[in-house]
C-alpha cells in the first residue's frame, strides 16, 4: 500500500507482476492453434481470451 488518505493505492511486487503477465501470456498462446501470435494482434486476442 502506497500513499495516504484518499491517495492510497495497492501495488503488486515486480515478481507478482511478472508471474501474472507470464500466466496471462501462456493462456493467450495456448488458445491459439499455432501457439504463436503477432504482437500487433495480442491486445485483441488478450481481450477475447482473458
Amino acid at each position: 500500500v502506497m500513499g495516504e488518505g484518499n491517495k492510497r493505492v495497492v501495488t503488486l511486487s515486480h515478481r507478482a507482476q511478472v508471474r501474472r503477465f507470464t500466466s496471462d501470456l501462456l493462456r493467450v498462446l495456448k488458445a491459439q492453434a499455432s501457439k504463436q501470435i503477432k504482437l500487433s494482434e495480442f491486445p485483441n486476442v488478450y481481450t477475447r481470451v482473458i
